[in-house]
């Protein structure tokens, strides 16, 4: 079945979830990638990211959500509020597409590593545990470093400082 979530060169449109996961600290949950390769973006060192995933056919929004929060953290959270979104023109290869991430906020239920997919394991991500101004002031740095508005997940983090005060 084809997946009209996801952007090919004559659909350059993107529909992902992503999910800002917190633990009863209010610390956030990123992947941290010290030093890694993607032929889109280039070098990535020094990145980190919110999880984020691509809705698949006949998936609701929290399905996707909690797939992705498995894959990517092995972990599983209770959806709290909506965040808003980012809408980034994004490049890929020899075009561009608009992505279209709709983000959330969840809290902790449950982290075990062992269950995050093979494809999230071999990118030799590290999960980590951030305070909220400290990943606000990284990930601002970091879009600006690669010039990619989509890659600076921060204004979510902002709004998410809204919704905990």
């Amino acid at each position: 079945m084809k997946n009209y979530f996801q952007r090919s060169k004559d659909q350059p449109y993107h529909i992902s979830v992503g999910a800002v996961l917190t633990n009863d600290d209010n610390e956030v949950c990123v992947q941290y990638l010290k030093d890694f390769y993607h032929p889109a973006v280039g070098s990535l060192s020094d990145f980190y990211s919110l999880m984020r995933e691509t809705i698949e056919p006949n998936e609701t929004i929290e399905q996707a959500l909690q797939r992705g929060l498995l894959e990517e953290f092995g972990a599983i959270g209770e959806l709290q509020s909506f965040l808003g979104s980012i809408v980034a023109m994004t490049p890929q290869e020899d075009y561009i597409f608009q992505k279209n991430t709709l983000y959330f906020h969840l809290k902790l239920i449950s982290l075990d590593l062992a269950k995050r997919s093979y494809e999230d394991k071999k990118i030799n991500a590290e999960i980590v545990w951030a305070k909220i101004p400290e990943l606000i002031a990284k990930m601002t740095e970091q879009g600006k470093r690669l010039n990619r508005e989509d890659l600076n997940e921060s204004v979510v983090l902002e709004r998410l400082m809204k919704v905990l005060k």
